[in-house]
């Protein structure tokens, strides 16, 4: 009985420990699933979104913007790799 009572005052000390190793634990797994824990997306953009964002920075006219969508929308089908509302691909 005395030896028991001896091993749990050895750990009595150290009780916030256990803690403190739940708190670390907590804190990566945060970390880990948050964009915020180094794990970024990585976002592409489709060639119509490069057109659009050249057009919009003044870097081809209106009418080469035309013309190169057409192409785009004609080797891509219809909808030539614009994304939806969520910004996955569209249906």
């Amino acid at each position: 009985m005395a030896l028991a009572a001896v091993q749990g005052m050895a750990w009595a000390g150290w009780w916030w420990l256990w803690w403190v190793v739940w708190v670390v634990i907590i804190i990566l797994a945060v970390a880990w699933w948050t964009p915020l824990g180094g794990r970024t997306r990585i976002y592409r953009e489709t060639p119509l979104e490069v057109l659009r964002r050249r057009l919009a920075n003044g870097e081809i006219t209106t009418q080469e913007y035309e013309e190169k969508r057409a192409l785009l929308l004609r080797d891509h089908g219809e909808r030539g790799g614009e994304r939806g509302p969520r910004g996955g691909q569209a249906a």
